[in-house]
């Protein structure tokens, strides 16, 4: 009996490598979306971002949200448009990271998928008084500031978010230290890179990346992150006998699972 071949969209941690499983492909792209943040204020000196801060908050907001892994992306590729611009005063005006991420993802969402949260039921995600006016003020001039800031535009092909999903997992690959694949098995564990100041050098070479990146590009390319995964082996990716443990993303969810609840406030700030 023959079986369709399965068909895997670019949300699903299958379609990139099979030594890249779900956990270390969700962690991906939480610190993607983290290293974009802080590659858009990176010569902001007036603002000040706390990494494992601004993780809490945005692996509180997916949560609690339940936003998909397609709206992540999407919302991430926002904030690259945002990157190319970043010198516009529009752009420069918006200063609080969580915001930020915040109102990218109520536009994600909005863009994607037909049925959504309304502000009251944000302000509530956050823990916060869903009556309170203030709130739900502070949300639609927020969403109102980001349109502007994106001109309006949040349409996405389908060629450009596959291709802009490829490239978004290069980047955050990209400050993979090293990645050990255990012999004979698709299991495989990584380590991050910590040195700040190779960090802080890679952002600066994929913000030139991202300022000259031509977004309608995306449409007519073809980006396949295996191409560049497979360039790493010896390089970061090695074979090896001996396994190592590392924290994933699911690791990281039970540990606040325990330490908080979902009526816990959200800070902003």
């Amino acid at each position: 009996m023959d079986f369709e071949e399965e068909i895997l969209l670019p949300n699903d941690y299958k379609y990139y490598h099979n030594n890249f499983d779900k956990s270390q492909f969700n962690l991906t792209l939480i610190n993607s979306a983290i290293y974009l943040i802080k590659l858009l204020y990176l010569e902001d000196q007036e603002v000040e971002i706390n990494p494992s801060n601004l993780r809490f908050f945005i692996l509180q907001v997916l949560k609690r949200s339940k936003t998909s892994i397609q709206i992540l992306q999407i919302a991430c590729l926002y904030l690259m448009k945002l990157i190319k611009k970043r010198n516009d005063e529009k752009v420069k005006s918006l200063k609080n990271p969580k915001h930020l991420f915040l109102g990218l993802v109520i536009l994600a969402s909005k863009f994607n998928q037909d049925a959504n949260y309304s502000f009251k039921t944000w302000v509530k995600i956050l823990g916060l008084d869903s009556e309170d006016k203030n709130q739900i003020k502070l949300l639609k001039t927020l969403e109102i500031d980001l349109l502007q800031a994106l001109e309006y535009n949040l349409y996405v092909s389908n060629a450009t978010y596959e291709n802009w999903c490829n490239v978004l997992l290069i980047f955050g690959y990209d400050f993979i230290k090293v990645q050990k694949i255990l012999a004979d098995s698709s299991k495989s564990e990584v380590v991050w890179e910590s040195d700040s100041a190779l960090i802080d050098s890679k952002l600066g070479k994929w913000g030139i990346f991202f300022s000259n990146l031509n977004v309608k590009n995306l449409d007519a390319v073809e980006i396949k992150f295996i191409n560049y995964y497979l360039s790493q082996f010896n390089l970061k990716i090695f074979i090896s006998n001996s396994f190592f443990v590392k924290r994933t993303i699911d690791d990281v969810n039970d540990a606040d699972d325990s330490d908080l609840n979902d009526k816990v406030k959200l800070s902003c700030k």
